[in-house]
């Protein structure tokens, strides 16, 4: 049987983030909205 992730209101454990809810990093993308120097930003995901 397929586990189902929430989404993690009001979580504020990182491990059990990582363990038990959706979890995307957007690291690079923050780096690339800081370094693009841009008045508006438009990405398609």
């Amino acid at each position: 049987m397929k586990q189902h992730r929430r989404m993690p209101v009001g979580v504020d454990d990182f491990k059990e983030l990582r363990d038990n809810y959706y979890f995307v990093d957007k690291t690079f993308f923050i780096q690339e909205l800081i370094d693009g120097h841009s008045k508006v930003t438009l990405k398609n995901a």
